[in-house]
């Protein structure tokens, strides 16, 4: 007989999973066979529209010469990028620090939870502008104390929206440690209808608005 194949979706990358195989006939169910999987850690702890970031694809990641990463300096530089992602929860995702440049009008849109995720500090620097569309977050910086920071500076500009959500929470941005936003740059966050909270910006620690910047935030609970 042909061997059965099946795919699993999703698996996180650089985790470990415990994965059962039994066979099912007319009799029954026969006793499960076990593998243990490691998944790697993709190279630079970063993707963007669900591809990962190597030392081969990184001068152009996407392959339209919009998206390139610099290891030296953790810097991902988006120029007038079109980022879409119909399957998967991330449209940007890191789990180092990072640094975004902006350069012209860029744009991510994510029907999954997360339109940019990351689980430590991400400065945005730069002249250009981003606008953010995701289900839940738009934006979620998930480090916790000490890390997990949003830090805009320059003339960058930040448009971030979620979708209306039947369970759980909807943030345009969610920061679990500190908010700054600095001289000259522009924040705008918009959240959906939720059934527990609604937050166009939620930041745990510290929220730091500095001279000239502007921010806006619509949702139906502010923190």
């Amino acid at each position: 007989d042909a061997p059965m194949r099946y795919t699993l979706d999703e698996l996180l990358n650089g985790e470990t999973y415990q994965i059962y195989i039994s066979a099912v006939n007319e009799i029954g169910q026969g006793p499960a066979a076990t593998v243990t999987v490691d998944i790697p850690l993709i190279p630079y702890s970063l993707e963007v529209g669900g591809v990962a970031v190597t030392e081969e694809n990184m001068n152009d990641v996407l392959g339209d010469g919009t998206v390139s990463f610099d290891p030296d300096t953790m810097t991902l530089t988006l120029n007038n990028a079109r980022i879409s992602v119909t399957e998967g929860n991330y449209g940007v995702r890191s789990k180092t620090h990072l640094t975004l440049k902006l350069v012209g009008e860029n744009s991510i849109a994510c029907s999954g939870v997360y339109g940019f995720h990351s689980t430590d500090d991400v400065n945005v620097i730069g002249s250009g502008s981003l606008d953010i569309t995701a289900n839940d977050v738009g934006i979620y910086i998930a480090g916790g104390y000490e890390v997990g920071g949003l830090y805009l500076y320059d003339d960058v500009t930040l448009n971030v929206t979620s979708g209306n959500v039947t369970s759980g929470n909807s943030y345009g941005v969610r920061v679990d440690d500190v908010l700054e936003v600095r001289e000259n740059a522009t924040l705008t966050a918009t959240a959906g209808t939720a059934p527990e909270r609604s937050c166009g910006i939620y930041a745990y620690d510290e929220f730091n608005v500095y001279d000239n910047a502007v921010v806006t935030a619509t949702g139906a609970d502010q923190s």
